[in-house]
């Protein structure tokens, strides 16, 4: 009975835990191999699935800050951005339906949620609109994908770096690793360790929610003016 229990366990935690990597890892090789097939670049294709695999807009604009610039760098981040963001959306008006018809259990469809959705808000707003349970575990895998960014930039620039040393490229050299990723992980890990008061976390959460819907308004103003 108690081996039962424990490979029962084993088998949640390895629902909960694998979609993170595995489909992080597998829609960053699909958009680079559509961005070469498409003949779009290998900027566009990296961009875009490293923004799908991870966090989306978020994940856009960290990847975008470590590749190399040309004249398509502006255009390339602006679409990634705006499809991801437009796509989420849509992901989480249509998935929750999507997973009722499948008739998916809640960790089933908190895996399918927290998997496919390339932001973070909307796979929240996703997953809470099933129920608790279903936002727990959606939110849970979808910040075990989010876990991947910084290590993802991080190889990214060292072998934009290496290639750039490689061809005597001279210029600025992008960061290792931008300066938000590197107070995003700061931050977490603090309030993790429970170092940062109650209060001042939820002033600060509060804060980001205003600073990340000010952003999203003023890039829609920006992009309906290009």
């Amino acid at each position: 009975m108690i081996g039962d229990e424990a490979d029962s366990a084993s088998a949640t935690i390895e629902l909960l835990t694998a979609p993170g990597a595995e489909v992080a890892s597998s829609l960053d090789e699909i958009g680079q191999a559509l961005g070469r097939r498409l003949n779009r670049g290998w900027r566009l294709g990296l961009l875009t699935g490293g923004s799908v695999a991870i966090c989306g807009a978020s994940a856009a604009m960290a990847i975008s800050a470590v590749l190399p610039k040309n004249e398509h760098s502006e255009r390339n981040l602006i679409f990634t951005v705006l499809s991801v963001t437009v796509l989420s959306t849509l992901a989480m008006i249509v998935y929750p339906i999507l997973a009722a018809t499948l008739n998916f259990d809640d960790v089933t469809s908190g895996a399918f949620l927290g998997g496919t959705i390339h932001d973070v808000a909307q796979v929240v707003g996703a997953g809470f609109s099933v129920s608790d349970e279903v936002g727990e575990v959606a939110t849970l895998v979808k910040l075990i994908r989010v876990t991947m960014l910084a290590p993802v930039v991080l190889i990214i620039s060292l072998v934009v770096r290496n290639r750039m040393s490689e061809l005597k490229v001279t210029g600025k050299k992008p960061p290792l690793v931008p300066l938000f990723v590197l107070a995003f992980l700061t931050f977490a890990l603090f309030n993790s360790l429970n170092v940062i008061p109650k209060v001042a976390a939820d002033f600060a959460g509060g804060l980001s929610r205003w600073g990340y819907d000010l952003c999203c308004r003023c890039w829609n103003k920006n992009v309906a003016e290009v």
